[in-house]
């Protein structure tokens, strides 16, 4: 298997992580025989982790296994230019969850590596927000400060 981070769009970043250094970023894998795969690296001294973006028609007949649906806490660094990075659809007043509707590339959102389209926002900073209106959500999310906490749950796209 190689390896490379050349000519991908993302540098690696290197951050400390619990006293642990972790190298996070895009690159491409290839086992030499295919074309290279775009893959999000998380590289410690304990854990090497590939993330593969699949597509993955939904399947009617079968519920999201405990993984895709678990709730989940995910810190978002706010930035100075793009805020959080994140666009939401969703409120009370459609009766759905608020719900990560776009994820903006090389934003904060994006750079978690944890948050999802299709993710369900229960909290944001031990606050409730299942039952807010979307414009509700809105000024939440936007007067959260600097260093967001979200609880999100995975919900798979129905179409």
């Amino acid at each position: 298997m190689r390896i490379t981070s050349r000519k991908m769009s993302t540098p690696i970043t290197e951050e400390l992580d619990n006293n642990i250094k972790v190298r996070t970023g895009m690159v491409k894998v290839s086992d030499g025989k295919t074309r290279p795969t775009p893959m999000r690296l998380h590289l410690s001294v304990e854990i090497l982790k590939l993330q593969k973006e699949e597509l993955t028609p939904p399947n009617h007949n079968t519920r999201p296994s405990p993984s895709d649906s678990r709730v989940r806490i995910v810190g978002v660094t706010r930035q100075k230019v793009g805020g959080l990075g994140l666009s939401i659809k969703g409120g009370a007043e459609h009766k759905l969850p608020i719900l990560v509707s776009r994820i903006f590339k090389d934003q904060a959102a994006d750079q978690t590596g944890q948050l999802f389209v299709g993710d369900a926002i229960i909290k944001v900073n031990g606050e409730m927000i299942t039952h807010c209106q979307h414009d509700e959500a809105v000024n939440i999310l936007r007067n959260a400060g600097d260093i967001v906490m979200l609880t999100v749950k995975h919900y798979r796209a129905a179409t």
